[in-house]
């Protein structure tokens, strides 16, 4: 099994060999982009639980949560902080998957 470290390095070569492809692919500083106008709405919904959910164009992408066992442990900002830290690595899986099929779809429909 791959150490985490071997694998950023596999993340860097990957990032390098397709940016000589010339066909038409989602870009990471698309969505890059789109991450950046991300709007964040936060929720408590317990006395241990923090909710982040990820908005685009009036769109929710992606929820993340933020939680502790024992409400006495239970720091708003730290949740908050948390959710919303998964809430990003949700949303760029998300809109990698979206923008893909968005390109796949406007690609066919030109055939």
């Amino acid at each position: 099994m791959p150490e985490i470290e071997e694998l950023a390095h596999v993340d860097e070569k990957i990032e390098h060999e397709t940016e000589k492809q010339e066909f038409p692919k989602v870009k990471p500083e698309y969505i890059d982009q789109l991450i950046k106008k991300l709007e964040f709405v936060f929720g408590r919904i317990s006395e241990t639980r923090m909710m982040c959910s990820a908005v685009l164009d009036g769109f929710v992408i992606a929820d993340g949560f933020g939680a502790c066992i024992d409400p006495r442990n239970f720091d708003e900002e730290i949740g908050k902080q948390i959710a919303i830290r998964q809430c990003v690595e949700i949303a760029t899986r998300e809109l990698w998957k979206l923008e893909g099929y968005r390109l796949s779809r406007s690609l066919n429909e030109g055939q």
